[in-house]
């Protein structure tokens, strides 16, 4: 299973992470910006971050062997 936060925490915390990496410069928005990404929804967070998660899927071969009927 992906360790990854899920937008569901994720969403409630922007409020708070929002302005403290904007203060700290972690963070280049402008105050519009900023406020577009605290109201955005866990859903949309989900949907923004799903290419990301995938490129942390493992896809090596099984090495299970094949069954034989």
């Amino acid at each position: 299973m992906l360790q990854a936060p899920a937008g569901k925490r994720l969403a409630p915390m922007l409020g708070v992470l929002v302005p403290l990496l904007r203060r700290d410069g972690e963070l280049d928005l402008t105050d519009d910006e900023a406020a577009l990404l605290v109201r955005m929804s866990a859903a949309t967070i989900d949907r923004r971050l799903a290419p990301e998660r995938a490129k942390l899927l493992s896809r090596g071969r099984s090495h299970t062997k094949p069954g034989h009927c």
